[in-house]
């Protein structure tokens, strides 16, 4: 079966106009060539789709529900001229962005939603990784951005500053540590179980960096470390963010250590140059830098 635009089109105007002279009027048509196109649409469909016995030329029960198909594919017709039209303008057909977990995904949803506005043809795809694995599937994939904590290690791209983020070193209220008095020693942290994410946290400054941890749990990713620490399976490092609810209602603490119980994250925006960057990737950095 061939069905062709110029028979879907010639068909949905007819049953909108009423009589073939109208519709050939309404396309621009000869009236025999709006004749031909529905004679060809019903001889391929082996239908019949209009009542020709009145004046007006009027739908069968099939021509109802065939038209319905037919609005479906004039209207993908106008979609894809539509992005056709946008790519020829310099928007380019996709666009990926990896990022750190750690990271709200508030401020991407936010930086999206933005740019949605300019109805934008451009697919994004948004995938998220931990800590050095950033810029290794930043690499591999040769995505346009990475949204990282860590400093890129290749000092290649150009990037730009977010907005900081503070972790916070927390524990359930039920846990050991959290009902120490004084101040948690080193030693003392170490007889506890450390709740990580998978990845390498070398580089980002984090007091337990210094310590040779003896009990860690590793986790894929920040939700369930905070489900796990919850659970007083360990304690460990979670976004500030993360955790507000939970310490405002008690069920977490930061815990009262000898090292730092605070640090300071500070998100960089990873790209590629300026120059082999489309008009969907220009925009999405133009609204992380005034985010």
């Amino acid at each position: 079966m061939n069905i062709t635009i110029d028979q879907a089109a010639a068909f949905a105007a007819v049953a909108k106009e009423g009589t073939f002279q109208k519709a050939a009027k309404r396309l621009g048509k000869g009236h025999s060539a709006v004749m031909y196109s529905v004679k060809q649409l019903e001889e391929e469909l082996q239908l019949k789709l209009f009542d020709r016995t009145g004046y007006r030329s009027a739908l069968t029960s099939e021509g109802l529900l065939i038209l319905k198909y037919c609005k479906k594919l004039l209207n993908t017709t106008e979609e894809i001229t539509h992005v056709c039209r946008k790519l020829k303008g310099g928007w380019e057909p996709r666009v990926s962005l990896v990022y750190d977990g750690v990271i709200d995904f508030n401020t991407i949803s936010d930086v999206l939603l933005k740019i949605n506005k300019d109805d934008i043809p451009t697919e994004i795809k948004v995938a998220s990784a931990h800590l050095d694995e950033v810029e290794k599937r930043f690499d591999q994939e040769d995505a346009d951005m990475m949204l990282t904590i860590l400093p890129n290690q290749q000092q290649k791209n150009p990037s730009i500053q977010l907005k900081s983020l503070k972790v916070l070193l927390v524990a359930s209220k039920d846990f050991p540590l959290s009902k120490e008095k004084k101040k948690i020693s080193v030693s003392e942290l170490n007889n506890f179980t450390y709740i990580g994410v998978r990845g390498s946290t070398a580089g980002i400054g984090l007091s337990t960096e210094q310590i040779e941890l003896k009990s860690i749990f590793i986790v894929n990713d920040f939700y369930t470390k905070k489900q796990a620490i919850l659970k007083k399976l360990g304690y460990g490092w979670l976004p500030d963010y993360m955790v507000s609810q939970e310490l405002r209602k008690k069920t977490l603490c930061v815990l009262n250590t000898e090292i730092a119980n605070q640090h300071i994250l500070y998100p960089r925006l990873y790209h590629k140059f300026e120059d082999s960057l489309g008009r969907a990737a220009e925009a999405l950095l133009k609204a992380f830098s005034a985010y």
